[in-house]
């Protein structure tokens, strides 16, 4: 027997709570990445969260086999994601199971269902199908490319296909920062002074352009939350990698990441502009990627965004795409317009990067 049901979310998300137990157990058992799992998830919604958090639960046999978690702003429901997230989507058992949570989302009937930074075709599809068999209006768009490295290949090879600017760049860094003092790296996986080294390097990042431009963690209290509990959560998980540049004992970079049967994912790094001319973040991101390969890890995960230095060590990208499917009502064919036509239109008057914050 298979029973569908979208209701409120636990208060907290507290691990203790039967259904976030079971939660947990299905994100174990498949697998499941870590941004579906509820310590990402609580977190986020802490955060970040307008709405109601609501969780739509598949039990099969009595035993949870599906969820995905949602926010509801009226007849409106969206994906518990937004340029935080690295990737989204379902987490279910099995193929029906995807196919039926898929299926249950829009017999809700909800006015706009939007689920942004979507990577798997399997599922952007499934969603596709279940919204236009009951009569939605569908639109996908490319909300950002996610570059990653494939590690499996080994050093040697990746070493070969890069420009020459990369690994010239690190030696040349690397080379001027010792002229000015000892250099370490360490790399934190659960450090009981975990809340202190984060303060000092969220103060680290807003020394650069992300604090001129109100975008480094420390510019919001809302992202301040987000990953001070996403780190705590990860050490406690053992997935935190905090890898830490220092110069005669003073951090000058750092790298906020975690890691997950052999994928490596760089949430968040920064460095001190001071120090600019040796490239420490570089240094950092080289560091890391050096031990992934070492270590043999399979995917290193520079995530969402196109910037240049991403691209100079990417070896591949992946799409992350938004689905919108729009009721055919009058409220409805409203919506769709405004995200059909507006979107263009504020585009071409600069307005997009403000539209798009947020991906719904």
């Amino acid at each position: 027997m298979v029973t569908v049901e979208l209701q409120p979310a636990p208060d907290t998300l507290d691990p203790a709570n039967r259904l976030v137990v079971e939660w947990s157990e299905l994100a174990a058992h498949t697998h499941a990445i870590p941004f579906l799992r509820p310590g990402w998830i609580g977190a986020w919604w802490r955060a970040f969260g307008t709405g109601v958090p609501m969780l739509l639960v598949l039990h099969r046999r009595g035993r949870l086999s599906g969820v995905a978690p949602l926010l509801r702003c009226g007849s409106v429901l969206h994906g518990a994601c937004n340029w935080h997230t690295p990737e989204f989507g379902l987490l279910a058992e099995t193929r029906a199971d995807r196919d039926r949570l898929s299926a249950a989302l829009f017999e809700q009937r909800p006015r706009r269902v939007s689920l942004g930074f979507l990577s798997a075709e399997e599922d952007l599809e499934r969603l596709r199908t279940a919204a236009t068999s009951v009569g939605y209006d569908v639109l996908v768009r490319t909300l950002t490319d996610s570059p990653w490295i494939d590690l499996r290949a080994g050093l040697r090879s990746y070493d070969a296909g890069l420009e020459r600017n990369g690994p010239r760049n690190v030696r040349r860094g690397l080379r001027r920062l010792r002229a000015l003092g000892r250099v370490s790296l360490d790399v934190e996986e659960g450090a009981e002074r975990l809340p202190e080294l984060l303060m000092d390097a969220f103060r680290l990042e807003a020394l650069a352009w992300k604090g001129e431009q109100g975008t480094a963690i420390a510019s919001r209290p809302d992202t301040r939350l987000f990953y001070r509990e996403v780190a705590a959560w990860a050490a406690a998980e053992g997935m935190l990698r905090l890898a830490l540049l220092r110069l005669d004992g003073r951090m000058i970079a750092f790298q906020l990441g975690i890691e997950h049967r052999g994928v490596h994912y760089a949430l968040k790094g920064g460095y001190d502009p001071e120090y600019a001319h040796c490239s420490p973040g570089i240094l950092v991101l080289h560091a890391t990627l050096v031990d992934a390969f070492e270590r043999r890890l399979e995917r290193y995960e520079l995530l969402a965004g196109s910037e240049g230095y991403k691209l100079q060590w990417a070896n591949r990208t992946r799409p992350l795409r938004l689905l919108q499917a729009f009721a055919r009502t009058m409220l409805g064919r409203l919506d769709r317009s405004a995200y059909a036509y507006g979107r263009p239109l504020a585009r071409a008057a600069g307005l997009h990067r403000a539209l798009g914050r947020v991906a719904r």
